[in-house]
C-alpha cells in the first residue's frame, strides 16, 4: 500500500509544530500534541536515521513550495520553542500531547519529556 516516506512525515510534522510556536499560536500546538507522539515513535523505527539525514534538504524542498516558509532553526528543529522545556510553545504542546495519548494511544506512551527528546534528535545540530 503507498503512503508517504517517514521522513517527509517527519519534516512535515516538526515544520507543523514549528509554525504554530513562532505565531504563538498556543491553541494550534495543543491540537498538535498526537504529532509529538508520531515523533516519538519515528524516532525509534528503522527510519530514524533516514530522517535525521533528510530533514534539512526536505525542509529546502517543502520551503520551495507555494506556502510562505517559516524559516527553520538554525539549529535544527530541535530547537524549536515547541520543543524548549519552560517555554509557552512547549506548556500547550503539553497540554496536547497528554490528551492525545490519553484519547488515541493504546498501550503505554512515554512521558512528555522522552517524547520530546526523542523529537527533538530527529532534527537537533
Amino acid at each position: 500500500m503507498p503512503c508517504v516516506r517517514p521522513e517527509w512525515t517527519a519534516v512535515n510534522k516538526l515544520d507543523a509544530l514549528h509554525r504554530r510556536a513562532e505565531a504563538d499560536d498556543l491553541a494550534g500546538l495543543t491540537a498538535k500534541g498526537r504529532d509529538l507522539y508520531d515523533l516519538w515513535a519515528l524516532a525509534r523505527s528503522d527510519h530514524a536515521t533516514a530522517i535525521r539525514r533528510r530533514t534539512p534538504e526536505l525542509w529546502e524542498r517543502a520551503a520551495s513550495g507555494i506556502r510562505a516558509p517559516v524559516p527553520r532553526p538554525g539549529h535544527g528543529y530541535g530547537a524549536s520553542p515547541a520543543l524548549m522545556p519552560g517555554t509557552t510553545a512547549n506548556d500547550a504542546l503539553r497540554v496536547g500531547y497528554e490528551r492525545a495519548v490519553e484519547t488515541t494511544v493504546w498501550g503505554d506512551a512515554p512521558h512528555f519529556r522522552q517524547a520530546v527528546e526523542a523529537a527533538r534528535g530527529l532534527d537537533l545540530q
